[in-house]
């Protein structure tokens, strides 16, 4: 059994990394939200594509110049679609949500039974969850500033954190 480490503040320890990981389901949720509206675009838009280019020939006919672009276009995005939206990394980015999700509310259960870790057992589960949240693996997944900055901004406003 590990006993809690001297000299620090386990009461902020513990909020710090509840808050960590509450703005790290919310970011990954965006960005989970995000990519998966453009794959659900980009496919419907090679839908359309290929077939109004099958069903527009005879107006295309009228208009060669128009078919090549058109199609042209199509097949580029049926190229980069699976290079940009492959379907293991939103399937991964999903996985994140719920895994932060599980870290969260591991935290948060902690945080209202012993928010100081005073208990040994307290500080051993958090060092268990500690543990697990170092396992995530975030790498080689699209990052966005601007939603990272929207998921911090959500858990200031959620725990009234904000300066007004």
């Amino acid at each position: 059994m590990n006993a809690p480490v001297q000299g620090v503040n386990r009461r902020t320890v513990l909020w710090d990394s509840m808050l960590d990981a509450e703005m790290n389901v919310y970011f990954w949720d965006l960005i989970s939200a995000r990519y998966a509206r453009w794959d659900r675009n980009m496919k419907f838009f090679i839908a359309l594509a290929a077939s109004g280019a099958v069903a527009g020939w005879g107006v295309w006919s009228q208009h060669p110049g128009g078919w090549k672009t058109f199609s042209a276009i199509a097949a580029v995005a049926a190229v980069a679609h699976p290079i940009f939206f492959s379907s293991d990394v939103l399937k991964r980015m999903s996985e994140l949500v719920a895994t932060w999700k599980e870290v969260f509310v591991d935290y948060e259960l902690l945080w209202y039974r012993d928010g100081e870790l005073q208990l040994a057992e307290a500080w051993s589960e958090f060092e268990t969850i500690k543990r697990r949240e170092s396992r995530i693996d975030e790498t080689r997944l699209p990052r966005s500033k601007g939603l990272l900055e929207k998921a911090f901004n959500h858990v200031l406003e959620k725990r009234r954190l904000a300066n007004d």
